[in-house]
């Protein structure tokens, strides 16, 4: 008898802690990911997220849509949200940051290879400024290079 009491429980407690884990990562995947920018480049918060340096980005461009997102290579994809690696039709293998199935602004940085990173803004307003931002810091950056370049 108090091995099936003590069996019940221990099987219990593992079936919630199973519950709790697959919960917590879902509760993590579905928050909003934030994108900002400071000295050391763009800054993307949140499960997949990262620091790009201004001296990787060739490119920044605001798009209304992306291509079709095709299967998910390494990342986090429930509902709509698309978080990580995913290969996109024309773009190969892109940084997802959509929550939501619903098209743009999107902000889409690209880097020398080639590589993107796609992140569905708020808005066209917070899209634009974004991308605003990133060119203006962009050519700072390489204007500092090219000045440091024709000192060596």
């Amino acid at each position: 008898m108090k091995t099936n009491k003590r069996f019940i429980a221990v099987s219990s407690v593992a079936v919630l802690a199973v519950l709790l884990v697959a919960g917590l990562f879902v509760w993590n995947g579905h928050r909003p990911a934030t994108i900002y920018i400071d000295g050391d480049g763009v800054h993307i918060t949140g499960i997949y997220g990262g620091v790009t340096g201004f001296g990787e980005i060739a490119s920044v461009e605001v798009a209304d849509a992306i291509p079709a997102v095709r299967i998910r290579t390494k990342g986090y994809s429930f509902c709509g949200t698309h978080k990580g690696y995913f290969t996109v039709d024309g773009w190969g293998r892109t940084l997802l940051f959509t929550h939501s199935a619903s098209t743009g602004p999107y902000l889409v940085l690209t880097d020398a290879d080639g590589r993107r990173t796609a992140f569905k803004t708020t808005g066209e307003e917070q899209a634009r400024e974004l991308c605003q931002a990133i060119q203006e810091k962009r050519v700072c950056f390489t204007n500092v290079r090219n000045d440091v370049a024709k000192k060596i």
